[in-house]
């Protein structure tokens, strides 16, 4: 998987505030530690991947989000599940560094807390 890191020397977000910035480098820092990744970005949507990752990683199941939904009262987008089980599976990762445009058509539907 390639992802486009916003936090790599030389990229940056211009869609990010404190919040979200703080809370997309601990996410990173708590799956890094847990699960012996070496990400900068693990809540990035802008990735490159095998098709068939979906499959092997149980995200094409109806029940690959429940418990971190319920667990977080949220939705929650495959970015996220994805970094978690493709370092837990030791999956080949590489990041490049990508910038995030500001957002286009309006706020975000995240709950951010």
């Amino acid at each position: 998987m390639v992802i486009a890191s916003r936090y790599l020397e030389g990229a940056r977000s211009e869609d990010d505030d404190i919040i979200t910035s703080l809370g997309n480098r601990l996410f990173t820092y708590t799956v890094n530690l847990l699960y012996g990744g070496h990400y900068t970005d693990a809540m990035v949507i802008y990735r490159a991947y095998r098709k068939v990752m979906v499959q092997e990683l149980g995200l094409d199941r109806e029940d690959a989000h429940a418990f971190p939904e319920r667990l977080f009262r949220t939705k929650i987008s495959w970015e996220p599940l994805l970094s978690v089980r493709a370092a837990k599976a030791k999956l080949r990762i590489t990041e490049i560094p990508g910038d995030e445009p500001p957002r286009i058509g309006g706020e975000r539907k995240l709950k951010i807390v």
